[in-house]
């Protein structure tokens, strides 16, 4: 995608859903869900704010920022979004959080079928909270396959998350059981030695984790490997530039009057 990553299908399913109701929304943000957000809240109209850790790449900041003044730096973005939803009744974009994202992400499989010759036997994609893997999985439901492909879900090193940490263990596990798939881990090491040894595939570490992945399972010709995102470039960006949420208060003077501190 254009954008750079998967979190496109799920952000212009929540945002359409915002433009319905006339209600605003918020996300915390590792990058590719903000830059995403933002594309589609300035595209509608809708405003979204959207709150990052001053650890997120500077590529991704700058990204968010040339398309949005509603990007805020804070050292607990989650917690602060969080609030934000419940006590200022925005719409929380989190995909971990909002079921809007698994209707979003069924588009992927269609998208798959579409342009697949043919049904791939299993699928390998790289999951966080897994609502991609769930929107994936009922996507091809709705297709009426004769038979579903194994879905294999990666986690590991380049995922702050997995299966044991996401609210959404129980259906990932579910689906994991059904289809016959499998659970991989792939460690920093494992990440460092496949960029040693294949440089010329320049993909994000959890894209990267993917193909480790299928590699390691001895993946055929029939097999799919989702690229979940590109990898962005190392560059220098001026924190300062941006206003922060580092407290309750912070929160609810954005809200309430549009201030915030610098």
């Amino acid at each position: 995608h254009p954008l750079g990553s998967h979190k496109p299908f799920a952000a212009i399913a929540q945002v359409n859903e915002l433009k319905h109701t006339g209600q605003k929304g918020v996300i915390s943000t590792s990058g590719n869900a903000g830059i995403s957000a933002a594309y589609f809240s300035k595209k509608e109209n809708v405003p979204v704010y959207i709150l990052a850790s001053p650890k997120t790449n500077p590529a991704k900041l700058a990204a968010i920022q040339s398309m949005t003044d509603l990007l805020f730096l804070s050292e607990k973005p989650s917690r602060f979004t969080n609030y934000i939803s419940s006590q200022h009744n925005l719409h929380n974009l989190r995909p971990s959080m909002d079921d809007l994202a698994i209707e979003g992400f069924k588009n992927l499989a269609k998208e798959i079928h579409t342009q697949s010759k043919a049904t791939p036997k299993e699928i390998y994609t790289f999951g966080t909270s897994g609502a991609s893997f769930i929107g994936l999985y009922k996507g091809l439901k709705e297709l009426n396959l004769p038979t579903l492909p194994r879905l294999h879900f990666i986690t590991g090193a380049a995922g702050p998350l997995g299966i044991k940490n996401t609210p959404r263990k129980k259906q990932i596990l579910q689906i994991l059981e059904e289809t016959n798939g499998r659970e991989f881990k792939i460690s920093t090491q494992q990440l460092q030695e496949f960029k040693e040894n294949f440089p010329e595939i320049i993909l994000s570490d959890e894209s990267l984790s993917s193909i480790i992945a299928a590699l390691s399972n001895n993946a055929s010709e029939t097999s799919l490997v989702i690229s979940t995102g590109k990898a962005w470039p190392d560059t220098t960006f001026d924190l300062s530039s941006l206003p922060t949420i580092n407290s309750f208060n912070d929160c609810d003077q954005l809200i309430k009057h549009g201030q915030h501190s610098k």
